[in-house]
This record gives structure tokens, C-alpha cells and sequence, in this order.
């Protein structure tokens, strides 16, 4: 069981050393090594975001507990009615679903409170696990691509999903508006 809460600047501490871990790094556009301050910029720089509606990022909070890793929207746009979805588990707490809950609950924000009309996502071909929780959660893959981010010395293989909002309610045996 997993709980998405705003995240805040209190998250800092215990996604701090979670952000450190290289293998973070890897499948992410964050840095590596990570730097000592970057969570709680990350984090101010998060709710700047949130204030203009372009990004609604979570803590991701294990059995009630604190922060295990993050889940969020970002490019939020609402003439078009659409986003891209993002998440990552600090390692610790790698296996046992918490991505595709996260991910799923993060889903039910976009499409129920939002009222987007569809959500992207982007993994790299190297992350197996992320390309199963889109699968679980109804992605269809669009395209293929050579994904380049600063951090890499050269692009790496990716691949393009979309999810729209009648294909997720469909997948949601009982599905209830909400969040």
C-alpha cells in the first residue's frame, strides 16, 4: 500500500540519500552524482511548478511511513489536455508493485482530478521494470527514439507511450471518479 502526498520540503531528507543512489541516476534524467542540496531544490523548484499548474509532483510513502520515492506529471497542458508521467522507487524498496501503484495513483489524478483527455510516458529500452508497469497500467508504445540528455555521452534507445483517458477507465474494473 502506497500513499501519494504533495511533496514538500519536509520529503528532502529522506529522498535525499534515495537520489544518490547511481542506479537512480541511470533511468532518470537526474544527475549522478547527485548533489548534496538537490533534493530540496528539486523539491522548491517542484512546487514553483505546481503553483503554475505545469507539474504536480508526489512523495511516494510506503505503509504510511515517509518517502520512498517520487511520482509526478509534468508538462501539464491543459488546452491540450495532457501530460507526461514520471516516477521513480528509491532501490530499497525496488519489487512488491509500488511503481504501478504509484504510477496507477497518479493516473487517477490526471484523468479524475485534472480531467486530462491523456498522458505520456517515456522509458528507456534498458528498464524492463518501467516498461512492464506501463504495460500493467494500459500504455500503448507510439514510437521509438534516440533519447539524448545531457548526462549521457551518447543517446540511448527509448520508447514513447500514451495512455488515454477512456482506454484507463475501461481497465478500472468499478472505476470511481476520485483520488
Amino acid at each position: 500500500m502506497i500513499l501519494l502526498v504533495p511533496i514538500a520540503p519536509t520529503h528532502a531528507t529522506a529522498l535525499q540519500p534515495l537520489l544518490e543512489d547511481p542506479a537512480i541516476a541511470e533511468t532518470t534524467p537526474f544527475p549522478s552524482p547527485y548533489p548534496p542540496d538537490g533534493a530540496g531544490v528539486w523539491i522548491a523548484e517542484a512546487a514553483a511548478l505546481r503553483e503554475e499548474g505545469s507539474k504536480y509532483a508526489f512523495a511516494v510513502c510506503d505503509h504510511g511511513g515517509g518517502p520512498i520515492g517520487v511520482a509526478l506529471l509534468k508538462e501539464v497542458d491543459r488546452m491540450t489536455g495532457e501530460a507526461e508521467l514520471g516516477y521513480w522507487i528509491g532501490r530499497p524498496y525496488w519489487g512488491g508493485g509500488r511503481a504501478t501503484a504509484a504510477a496507477a495513483a497518479t493516473l487517477n489524478f490526471a484523468f479524475d482530478i485534472l480531467g486530462l483527455r491523456a498522458v505520456r510516458a517515456v522509458c528507456l529500452e534498458a528498464n524492463p521494470a518501467s516498461l512492464r508497469v506501463l504495460a500493467k497500467l494500459g500504455f500503448v508504445e507510439t514510437g521509438r527514439f534516440a533519447q539524448a540528455l545531457p548526462k549521457w555521452p551518447e543517446p540511448r534507445p527509448s520508447i514513447s507511450w500514451r495512455l488515454t483517458r477512456e482506454a484507463w477507465h475501461s481497465l478500472q474494473p468499478g472505476h470511481q471518479p476520485g483520488f
